[in-house]
């Protein structure tokens, strides 16, 4: 049993992430694997099944199998153009893999352009961070390193725009070492990027990220911010930078 939530062969931009979310079950008995396994092209992770997922418990009719999803952003950097498999595999207990589903994808060029102020990005979604928030206060994306203490958290403010639908994204996620970390609030008011653009109907496409830092080792992490289109079917990144964690 699965479902990687993709109805039909993407076509992803060359040098971009992709956010693939879905859930797995094994049968007899009916159980959630240990893990689940997805794999583009050359690129294979494992990935936890900690999702809540109550669509799927509801129609199994049991609560039990609640926790049964898995959400991950992964770089598409190392695929050559051309078409490759994703494919969906769970892992049992006892190391057994079973391939649940497989679907086609195609890497295709990406045609990237700036236009007015806008960042660099793909033809699609638009990202731009605009400060950082630490204990050491407000830091500007300026491609310096980016200090805070492990246990504190870190507060990312940005704007997000689908630029085929001229609103706000859809959803913004934060994901560090190229994990998705922290879910953000986005529809956050941005009268000003609505006017710079004369886009009005984006007047709700700021967001605010809360990175806890709590889990994370100290040292050198690395963090970006990925924003969803209005259709759910495109995806962009953009990189906060490089953020060295003190204990």
């Amino acid at each position: 049993m699965r479902d990687v939530d993709l109805e039909r062969t993407r076509r992803v931009p060359k040098g971009s992430s992709v956010y693939l979310r879905g859930w797995t079950l094994l049968e007899s008995p009916l159980r959630i694997p240990r893990a689940a396994r997805v794999t583009f092209g050359n690129s294979v992770r494992e990935v936890r099944l900690d999702r809540l997922r109550s669509d799927v418990a509801e129609s199994h009719g049991e609560p039990s199998l609640a926790v049964c999803g898995f959400a991950l952003v992964s770089s598409l950097d190392a695929l050559l153009l051309g078409e490759h498999d994703l494919v969906l595999e769970a892992l049992d207990g006892d190391g057994s893999a079973y391939e649940v589903a497989r679907h086609g994808f195609e890497i295709v060029s990406s045609r990237a352009y700036v236009a007015g102020k806008l960042p660099v990005t793909d033809e699609h979604v638009a990202i731009s961070i605009d400060l950082v928030h630490t204990r050491h206060g407000m830091t500007a994306i300026d491609g310096s390193v980016i200090e805070a203490t492990v246990g504190e958290t870190i507060v990312i403010h940005g704007w997000a725009i689908d630029r085929d639908a001229r609103r706000g994204a859809s959803a913004v996620y934060c994901v560090v070492d190229d994990e998705q970390y922290a879910v953000g609030n986005h529809a956050v008011p941005r009268e000003d990027v609505a006017r710079a653009l004369a886009m009005p109907a984006a007047r709700r496409c700021g967001f605010s990220i809360r990175v806890p830092t709590s889990h994370l080792s100290p040292g050198s992490h690395t963090l970006a911010v990925c924003a969803v289109s209005t259709d759910g079917r495109c995806f962009n990144v953009a990189a906060v930078g490089d953020v060295q964690l003190a204990r």
